[in-house]
C-alpha cells in the first residue's frame, strides 16, 4: 500500500501538498477552491486512471484517496501522520530548489526499490529524497544505494530526527558519514531541517557535534546534490570558536601548573634553608616549623600564595597556611573564626614587641598550638 499524494488536475501532475506552505500552513483559499474541485472530479489517480478524492482536514497532512468501490491496487487510506509530514517537507525543498523539475512519489525504479520522492531536472539528472523514519537494516540501505549509482541518481537520506540523535552514532549513522560526512535530520514537529556533523579539533583531536537548523525557505539543493546554504561558513566559525576556547584552556593548565611547580621548588628551598638554619653552630629556637602533614607551613608573604587556610601574619611579613581542623561541620565553623581570632591577636603581639627572642618564643609556642590542636573542638 502506498500513500496517494499526487493526481492528475486537468492534465499535469499535482501534489497535495502544494495547500500547504513551508511551515505546513494550508493556503485557506487555495484549499477551499482545490476541495470544490474534487468535488467536480477533477482528480485522476496516475496509476489506474480513477477519480480521486482530495482530503484536505486539519489533523492529518493532505493526500487523495479511492471511492469505496475502486479496484486500483495502490489504493490507500492516510499514512502514518509523521511520515507523510517529513515527505511534505521533502516536497517543499524539491519544488523550492527545482521548480520546474519533476517531482514523483513512490517511483519503482526496479523491483522492490521505489524511491520516496524522485526528482527529474530540467537538465535530465535525477535525485532521489528518502526519509528513514524506522531502523533499517544496514544491508537493505547498501542495496538501495548501489541500485540508485547504477542507475545514476543521486540519493540524498534524512533520517528521524526524535530515532536518531547522532551524539552517539549507531552503527547504521557510522556507515552513514562515510558516504556523506553531514547528515541531515528532519524534526517533522517544528518544521525544520538539522544538518549535523561529526569534527574533529585540531587542539588534542578532540571530536564536536556540529548541528544547524534550517526552514524549508533558508535551504536549497543543487543538481549535484549539495546543500546551498550558509552551513560551511557557520561550521568554520564554530570550530574556530571551539579551537580558540580549547587552545585558551591549555595555556590556563600550564600556566597553572608552571605556578604550582615555582610555589612547590619555593616552598623546598625555603625548608632547605630553615634546616640549614637550625643545624648552625649556633642555633636559635625554631623559627620555622618543616613541612609535614598537620603542620603550620611558613612562607614569604611575597611567596605565597593565599587560600581559605592562609593567615598573613604580616608582623613577622609571613604566611602562615594552617593544618585543616577536623570534626562536624559547625564545630569547624566555629574552630575557624576563634583559631583566626588567636592568629590575629598574636600578630598584634608581634608587631609591637621589639625583642627577637621573645618574638622566636612567641611564634614557636604559636606554631605548636596550632599543630597540637587540630580538632575543631579544642578551638571552641
Amino acid at each position: 500500500m502506498v500513500i496517494n499524494e499526487s493526481a492528475y488536475y486537468n492534465g499535469k501532475l499535482w501534489c497535495a501538498y502544494e495547500l500547504k506552505d513551508t511551515r505546513g500552513n494550508y493556503k485557506e483559499e487555495y484549499r477551499l477552491f482545490m476541495r470544490k474541485e474534487s468535488q467536480k472530479n477533477k482528480f485522476i489517480c496516475p496509476d489506474c486512471g480513477e477519480r480521486l478524492i482530495l482530503c484536505a482536514g486539519l489533523i492529518m497532512e493532505p493526500f487523495f484517496k479511492h471511492h469505496e468501490n475502486s479496484a486500483c491496487i495502490n489504493r490507500s487510506e492516510a499514512g502514518n501522520r509523521r511520515n507523510i509530514a517529513a515527505r511534505r517537507m521533502l516536497f517543499h525543498l524539491a519544488k523550492s530548489s527545482f521548480p520546474e523539475a519533476v517531482i514523483e512519489f513512490n517511483k519503482k525504479i526496479q523491483d522492490k526499490i521505489t524511491v520516496d520522492l524522485l526528482v527529474t531536472t530540467n537538465g535530465g539528472g535525477q535525485l532521489a529524497l528518502e526519509y528513514l523514519s524506522y531502523e533499517i537494516k544496514l544491508e537493505e540501505w547498501e542495496h538501495k544505494h548501489e541500485c540508485y549509482q547504477k542507475n545514476n541518481i543521486i540519493d540524498i537520506w534524512f533520517l528521524n530526527s526524535k530515532r536518531y540523535q547522532m551524539e552517539k552514532p549507531t552503527t547504521f549513522e557510522y556507515m552513514m558519514t562515510k558516504y556523506k560526512s553531514v547528515l541531515n535530520f528532519i524534526d517533522y514537529e517544528n518544521n525544520l531541517i538539522i544538518l549535523k556533523e561529526k569534527c574533529q579539533l585540531s587542539v588534542h583531536k578532540e571530536t564536536r557535534l556540529l548541528a544547524k537548523e534550517y526552514c524549508i525557505e533558508e535551504l536549497q539543493l543543487s543538481e549535484q546534490g549539495e546543500w546551498i546554504c550558509d552551513y560551511e561558513e557557520f561550521k568554520e566559525m564554530e570550530l574556530s570558536a571551539m579551537t580558540a576556547l580549547l587552545e585558551r584552556q591549555e595555556r590556563e593548565k600550564r600556566f597553572k601548573q608552571a605556578q604550582e611547580e615555582k610555589k612547590a621548588q619555593a616552598r623546598q628551598e625555603y625548608e632547605e634553608a630553615t634546616r640549614k638554619r637550625m643545624e648552625s653552630d649556633n642555633p636559635v629556637p625554631q623559627q620555622f616549623s618543616l613541612f609535614k602533614k598537620g603542620s603550620v607551613i611558613r612562607t614569604k608573604i611575597e611567596e605565597g600564595t593565599v587560600t581559605k587556610y592562609t593567615m598573613k601574619m604580616t608582623g613577622i611579613k609571613e604566611l602562615w597556611d594552617l593544618p585543616e581542623l577536623v570534626g562536624k561541620d559547625w564545630e569547624v565553623r566555629v574552630g575557624d573564626k576563634n583559631r583566626f581570632q588567636y592568629l590575629r591577636n598574636l600578630n598584634k603581639d608581634l608587631r609591637e614587641c621589639k625583642d627577637s627572642k621573645e618574638i622566636s618564643e612567641k611564634i614557636q609556642r604559636a606554631v605548636d598550638i596550632l599543630e597540637s590542636a587540630t580538632d575543631a573542638s579544642q578551638w571552641r
